[in-house]
């Protein structure tokens, strides 16, 4: 018995206890003409495997017979149906679905307590109509057309979207998803059996993206931007109807494929833009690029392209959206402002008279090559200087600032400065207000200086030999 023990129970501890286990099963053995249970036990095998043993102990001629029944794999088929029901549970538990159980030929319905706290009700009912009566008349049709099919066995399961009524009084959206499971001899369903999931605020948000749809559209159609989706993965590219009309061509007018934009492409904007987008793809989320596709007329537009990359779990790019905007209208704004500022560059350049931009607390940003003789001071040291140091008398910068203030501009204002050698200098000052883009904020000034020195001298000596004579 002990050689037994050893080999069966290597482990001591569990030896120790299946010993004691034995020991009132033995007694009872030795007093019975028959086999006794004397429970499960965990047996070693040669190979160091382990099987689950019922084990039957018997006396015979005061031998004892040792009786084992291997169920292990009934064991292990047990843990499995456990493990599965305990997995169905806890999904159904954490799914929240309602489940039903239809005795078609009974025409009774389970409905399990999940089902009716979709619905916030507790009735003790199997009748079919606890559901059929709640069901919304605007659906009903349809709810029964595609129930009925499935009952005849034309369709491979059901499947219907409808609204409940629930206890309150309310209407709940829900999913009725089912499947006939039993079919009597004359191929009649039986028994049917499926879930209902609580989809109300999933219709919500459907209802709200599909008017956020309709207001982007709307948008979309009021503006330049061409929407575009290009599906990685299939390698397919949807062009709207505004991508095509930016470079004058009817919806599908030509041949399409996901490369058509890049074969439109000017050829001085191939390299850059492959070797950007590529770089896009491995590390970027979004990107705005500019390039010129090739019009119907043969001319190209110029475009902006703005992007967003979506991801799957592993980083991998599966999808790119985005708009076009044709650039156009904007480049020849450009064009027009550069050419003006340009304009505007060498009037400031060559002008005989002194031009000064300056910021509000009089810090001088640009000065043209006449200011640095009208100061007596090089640009370089000029630029970044502050107006108010050139002031003869400060009460000229408020009476400045006042007119400023009052008019927004001012015209032959008279402003006497000084040069950095002290000399005075006699002025008009003609000078406008730089404003932000959006014309909320004042940057500060641009201006231009006239010098009346000689004049105001002139002007004072002939009133001088004016007041001699008369």
């Amino acid at each position: 018995t002990e050689e037994w023990y050893e080999l069966a129970y290597p482990d001591p501890n569990y030896r120790d206890e299946v010993i004691e286990r034995w020991k009132p099963y033995l007694k009872k053995a030795e007093k019975s003409n028959q086999a006794v249970y004397t429970g499960e036990y965990n047996i070693t095998c040669k190979d160091g495997s382990v099987k689950r043993c019922e084990i039957y102990a018997q006396f015979i001629s005061e031998n004892l017979i040792v009786t084992l029944n291997d169920i292990t794999a009934r064991k292990k088929a047990e843990e499995g149906l456990k493990e599965s029901q305990q997995r169905f549970d806890y999904a159904m538990k954490a799914s929240q679905d309602g489940i039903w159980d239809w005795n078609i030929s009974e025409n009774k319905v389970f409905y399990s307590q999940a089902w009716q706290n979709i619905l916030n009700i507790d009735e003790e009912s199997n009748s079919f109509d606890l559901w059929n009566k709640r069901i919304h008349q605007e659906d009903k049709d349809e709810v029964m057309k595609s129930l009925n099919l499935h009952l005849e066995n034309k369709t491979d399961f059901w499947e219907a979207d409808h609204r409940l009524r629930a206890g309150d009084g309310k209407w709940k959206w829900v999913k009725g998803k089912g499947k006939v499971m039993e079919w009597d001899s004359k191929k009649n369903p039986t028994r049917m059996v499926g879930t209902m999931t609580d989809i109300t605020e999933l219709k919500k948000v459907e209802e709200e993206l599909k008017e956020s749809e309709e207001r982007l559209n709307l948008i979309i159609k009021g503006s330049n931007d061409a929407p575009w989706d290009w599906d990685l993965v299939k390698d397919d590219l949807y062009y709207s109807p505004q991508w095509w009309a930016q470079i004058g061509y009817e919806p599908d007018e030509i041949a399409k494929d996901s490369q058509l934009w890049a074969r439109l492409r000017h050829p001085d904007d191939v390299e850059r833009v492959d070797n950007f987008f590529a770089d896009a793809l491995k590390n970027k989320d979004s990107y705005e690029v500019e390039f010129k596709l090739k019009h119907k007329d043969g001319h190209y537009v110029p475009i902006l392209s703005r992007g967003f990359i979506s991801r799957n779990n592993n980083g991998e790019p599966i999808r790119v959206s985005g708009t076009n905007l044709d650039l156009t209208e904007r480049k020849k704004a450009e064009e027009q402002l550069k050419e003006s500022e340009e304009k505007y560059r060498k009037l400031f350049e060559n002008s005989v008279a002194p031009i000064l931009n300056t910021l509000t607390d009089g810090t001088i940003e640009a000065a043209n090559p006449a200011s640095e003789v009208f100061f007596g001071v090089g640009r370089n040291e000029l630029t970044g200087a502050n107006l108010l140091d050139f002031y003869a008398n400060p009460a000229y910068r408020m009476e400045f600032r006042r007119a400023m203030d009052e008019k927004g501009s001012v015209t032959d204002f008279p402003i006497q400065f000084k040069k950095k050698d002290g000399t005075l200098i006699d002025c008009m000052a003609t000078v406008s207000v730089h404003r932000s883009e959006d014309g909320s904020e004042i940057l500060g000034y641009r201006g231009t200086l006239r010098d009346i020195t000689e004049q105001k001298k002139a002007e004072e000596l002939l009133e001088s030999e004016r007041k001699r004579f008369y």
